[in-house]
């Protein structure tokens, strides 16, 4: 990345922008042409001008404004729009597929683990298993691959919210709606089980909520292959590691996460439930993670 551009300088924003490439040169000028002389105007208002025309996004903005303009482009096909979420095994990504103009979410491998040989095996693991699966009530991957040392999984975007924002937002939810949402859940981890999956994290966090009011359940990234004797990379992997969210982790998981099936996540469905009906978890925010663990 760059250094940052002076803040007091309109033509250094203008000079990144051309730079970062996020506008086909034409666009641009005639978006610069239709506004008043810039010269003297702050660069957040002409950032914001742009964000007004439709051509730049609030998150593309925050990083020119702080002097970035590599890295917007994923493959070279893929343009950055905005950051969706971050977890642990990496940044997911809303981007635009530029040639058939279609949203979707990339997961992102984080750089620090590019060259660790587990988080790449549990990446490409996580992308396997979401493409075993077909289910409306599942996120669809699309694609996995890797550019520039760059790895990445496209899905499917899911114009939503997470149960654990729509709780966080507007407390908890009538029971039939609940129910609903539960029950849609329960049906995405009924295929995954029949396709030999166990999620390992399901939570109010995994469990989106489309427009349309359909739940998509995501993160296979601590999926597990219960029917597979010959994939050993829990056991080779995990060793004693405790793998889930002790919030909704069941007993047997806390004691061996590589020995578990499709009952540890009608456990987790069963606290997340508790989630939805009273706006917290079953055991209180205030317990320590080793005591909830011991529960």
């Amino acid at each position: 990345m760059s250094q940052p551009a002076n803040s007091n300088s309109s033509e250094a924003f203008l000079n990144l922008l051309r730079k970062s490439q996020l506008i086909e040169e034409s666009k641009l000028e005639e978006a610069i042409a239709s506004l008043a002389d810039i010269s003297h105007t702050d660069p957040k208002d002409v950032a914001q001008a742009f964000i007004n025309m439709g051509l730049l996004t609030r998150f593309q903005v925050r990083l020119l404004l702080q002097g970035k303009w590599r890295g917007f482009f994923i493959a070279g096909k893929y343009r950055l729009l905005d950051m969706l979420g971050e977890g642990g095994m990496g940044k997911v990504y809303l981007c635009e597929h530029q040639r058939m103009q279609r949203l979707v979410a990339i997961k992102v491998l984080p750089v620090r683990l590019a060259n660790d040989d587990a988080a790449r095996e549990r990446f490409d693991r996580e992308a396997r298993a979401i493409a075993t699966l077909n289910h409306m009530n599942i996120v669809q991957a699309y694609d996995i691959d890797s550019h520039d040392g760059m790895h990445y999984i496209v899905m499917e975007f899911v114009d939503g919210v997470s149960l654990q924002a729509l709780v966080a937002m507007r407390g908890p939810l009538p029971v039939s709606r609940a129910v609903n949402y539960l029950g849609q859940a329960a049906e995405g981890l009924q295929h995954g089980f029949e396709m030999g999956l166990v999620h390992r994290d399901i939570k109010p966090a995994n469990l989106l909520l489309a427009r349309d009011g359909t739940i998509k359940v995501l993160d296979y990234g601590l999926a597990r292959f219960f029917d597979n004797r010959g994939d050993d990379f829990t056991r080779r992997h995990e060793g004693n590691s405790i793998i889930g969210t002790a919030d909704y982790l069941a007993p047997e998981q806390a004691i061996d996460c590589s020995d578990v099936d499709v009952r540890a996540d009608i456990y987790a469905l069963g606290c997340t439930a508790y989630y939805l009906f009273t706006g917290q978890p079953p055991f209180g925010k205030e317990i320590p993670t080793h005591t909830k663990l011991l529960m």
